[in-house]
């Protein structure tokens, strides 16, 4: 049984941290591609727009691996943290909503839901920073995803500085990425002990 459960763990963190620095590269490609507004009228600018659609479908598909990830990996956990990770597959069906927001050129309004996911997904990460079920190594894994979506919601709200926060937040956006990725990693790593 132990075995399975290492088989299990080991699975779905390591989708997760696929599914996760996928989602915050795409993000961060998606943040990139406002760079258009500044060209003004060009064939480069026209290039640029065509791209944020496929980006942002593939998104949608990363999104979904995520959230089939996240329930993989609660079949693993301890009863005490499902809630935890249901706050983070709350937190990608409202981004998803608000991508479809974004795909159909509403920015204010897949804004609020973008708000709203990244805040739920604080609130799983918060759980799982302070269980006393998951081993240490997931802990502290879990305190760096924090810092991670922290930092992703200061980028968020960067972003929507007229003409310059596209650029502004691609630091923290970026920095969140690394965070991302080292935070699973080490949850990843706690299945090798």
């Amino acid at each position: 049984m132990e075995n399975q459960h290492h088989k299990i763990w080991m699975r779905s963190s390591n989708l997760l941290l696929y599914s996760a620095t996928s989602f915050y590269t795409l993000n961060l490609l998606l943040v990139m591609t406002k760079v258009n507004r500044l060209l003004g009228n060009s064939v480069l600018r026209e290039s640029i727009k065509l791209m944020r659609l496929p980006l942002l479908i593939l998104l949608v598909l990363v999104s979904i691996l995520y959230i089939l990830a996240l329930y993989d990996f609660k079949s693993v956990q301890q009863k005490q943290d499902y809630k935890s990770i249901n706050n983070l597959i709350y937190s990608l069906y409202i981004g998803l909503v608000g991508i479809g927001f974004s795909i159909f050129g509403s920015d204010m309004i897949a804004f609020c839901f973008h708000f709203t996911a990244l805040f739920c997904m604080l609130l799983g990460y918060n759980s799982m920073r302070r269980s006393s079920t998951l081993p240490d190594p997931a802990v502290h894994g879990s305190q760096k995803l924090w810092i991670g979506a922290t930092l992703a919601l200061g980028g968020l709200f960067l972003s929507m500085i007229p003409t310059v926060g596209w650029a502004l937040s691609l630091v923290p956006y970026f920095i969140s990425l690394c965070y991302t990725y080292h935070g699973w990693i080490e949850i990843r790593d706690k299945s090798i002990e």
